[in-house]
């Protein structure tokens, strides 16, 4: 997710898969393409061995600074999102186009603006567009090196969730330059991966028995940070099983179950 959701690649891996990995177009950081690739790498290897070792399919964890109330969160900012999908099959033909990506993402911020606004948080209207960012150089500048930081942070949060819960984890005041006018409490960050089956891969794997068995799936990683302080006030992660491109349910399925934990300040219960 480094850079300002500005990079658009095709990453080819083993076992006959695809990963596209998409971002608004930006010829300014273009440069930015081989940290990406390595980042990719992780987070794809990640979570494969979190799949491979069982690992539970919804965890959220509670920083203490929200747990505790010390800080209040009213208004969440949805930075750019980073989406990932690989498709599982013998050739190339069927393979996914960036489009469905493009899909993935346009789900996550609509059902994460919906979700979020039913649990009483005010979501403003994105900042990071990509004509906002030309008029807003400094701003720009900025994000790139926030979510730069970012990547290297959520390699720590995946492999040692439970220090969230400990107040460990904080990307410094560099984040509050994204918020130079003070109208966000906190900063929504969100990594996504799906994986789909080609139907011809269904089928091979049908014939090799049940053990063989495709598996559809959408993997998130989301985490909120306090828009001044840059400090971790929530991490998520979530495995929803099902194709979300034709059934996008699944995301707000997983949405729903990443921020189980999380409710804003202004939000009452009947």
């Amino acid at each position: 997710m480094v850079g300002i959701a500005s990079i658009s690649a095709r990453f080819t891996g083993q076992a006959g898969l695809r990963v596209t990995f998409t971002y608004s177009p930006n010829p300014k950081f273009r440069e930015l393409e081989s940290n990406v690739r390595n980042q990719v790498t992780f987070f794809v290897a990640a979570l494969a061995i979190s799949a491979l070792a069982g690992a539970p399919p919804k965890e959220q964890y509670v920083g203490p600074d929200l747990k505790d109330g010390k800080v209040l969160v009213r208004s969440v900012t949805i930075l750019p999102i980073n989406t990932m999908v690989k498709l599982w099959g013998t050739g190339l033909q069927g393979e996914l186009e960036p489009g469905e990506a493009k899909q993935l993402k346009a789900s996550l911020s609509d059902y994460a603006i919906k979700i979020l606004t039913v649990k009483g948080c005010h979501v403003p209207e994105d900042p990071f567009t990509a004509v906002a960012l030309d008029n807003a150089p400094a701003i720009a500048s900025a994000l790139t090196i926030v979510q730069a930081q970012y990547k290297s942070l959520e390699s720590q949060l995946f492999h040692k969730p439970k220090l969230v819960r400990e107040g460990r984890y904080g990307m410094g005041e560099i984040v509050a330059k994204l918020n130079p006018g003070h109208t966000t409490d906190t900063f929504l960050f969100m990594d996504a991966f799906g994986a789909l089956t080609t139907a011809s891969e269904k089928a091979r794997r049908v014939v090799k028995g049940p053990a063989n068995t495709a598996k559809e799936a959408l993997y998130l990683n989301l985490t909120l940070v306090d828009a001044s302080t840059g400090s971790v006030l929530y991490f998520a992660k979530t495995t929803t099983g099902g194709n979300f491109i034709k059934d996008p349910g699944h995301v707000e399925h997983s949405l729903e179950d990443s921020l189980r934990d999380f409710t804003c300040a202004s939000h009452t219960t009947e």
